[in-house]
């Protein structure tokens, strides 16, 4: 019993600290997005283009801040705590 107590422990940890792994790997991702995104700005407004590049770029802008929101929701705090707590 001890055994299987035993493992069952370290199955758990070992799938927490794959999606903390993945949830940090994201996180990357979308923080180079992100700037890539605040370059797009920063040469849309410098070089006064059309209004379709700037509705592009407003888009994308609002798909890569919904991103970062769901990235620090509490799934990734969750397996903080989760990893704490082991």
């Amino acid at each position: 019993m001890k055994l299987f107590k035993i493992n069952k422990k370290q199955d758990m940890y070992k799938n927490i600290t794959k999606q903390y792994n993945f949830n940090k790997s994201y996180k990357k991702i979308v923080k180079i997005i992100a700037k890539i995104v605040d370059y797009m700005k920063f040469t849309l407004i410098r070089n006064n283009s059309t209004a379709k590049l700037n509705e592009k770029c407003g888009k994308s802008t609002e798909k890569f801040n919904s991103l970062k929101k769901q990235l620090s929701s509490k799934e990734i705090k969750n397996t903080k705590i989760q990893l704490k707590k082991l």
